[in-house]
């Protein structure tokens, strides 16, 4: 209780220090359930931002933090009381495309509509549509509204997870790693991680 968790991640994103990355994950999780769930995302998805900004550097230097992501997230499952990362990433992965749901509908900014598609594969499209006619692209007069860019936000963050779950599954099939019924079911109701698990032979 002697750590503030804003002031390590700012000295995190200062400094990348891996010591201070990994031991962030390990800081006490609130009791309430509510509380705890919304730590617990919020520790994700800065682990995953870190493991993301590494792809700037050389070769030596995305491995080595790389590496320090997969202990922080093995610490982070270690901490919230779960038996692997599977468990814990499935979890998280489903409540960041429920906090996304509300953009899979049309919604009027002025005089267009916005929308966020999800295609056969998973891979998330912003469309945009003006008197019922869709369009190629985004009028430039609207990309400086702010719910415009929440949009473009979400379809980022969207096209990360489906990056992410890809490598999951196929992580998980080199290594022989087997699924619970209930991980498929929770996955099937994504429909980022939906269309990749569809077509498995199982």
């Amino acid at each position: 209780g002697k750590v503030d968790k804003e002031c390590l991640k700012a000295k995190i994103n200062e400094r990348r220090n891996k010591d201070l990355f990994m031991s962030m994950a390990l800081l006490p999780l609130p009791t309430s359930k509510e509380e705890w769930e919304e730590e617990l995302l919020d520790r994700y998805q800065f682990i995953q931002k870190y493991k993301k900004e590494s792809k700037q550097f050389g070769a030596r230097r995305q491995a080595s933090e790389g590496r320090a992501a997969e202990i922080a997230l093995c610490n982070l499952s270690m901490n919230a009381g779960f038996s692997d990362v599977m468990h814990l990433t499935l979890l998280m992965e489903g409540k960041l495309t429920k906090q996304s749901l509300e953009y899979f509908h049309w919604q009027t900014i002025d005089d267009i509509e916005l929308m966020i598609s999800i295609d056969e594969h998973g891979k998330s499209t912003l469309k945009c549509k003006k008197d019922k006619k869709l369009l190629k692209s985004l009028p430039t007069k609207y990309k400086k509204n702010e719910m415009v860019i929440k949009f473009q936000e979400v379809t980022k963050k969207l096209k990360d997870q489906y990056s992410r779950i890809k490598q999951m599954l196929e992580e998980a099939m080199e290594d022989d790693i087997p699924f619970e019924v209930w991980e498929l079911l929770e996955m099937l109701k994504s429909p980022v991680a939906c269309p990749m698990i569809e077509t498995l032979v199982v």
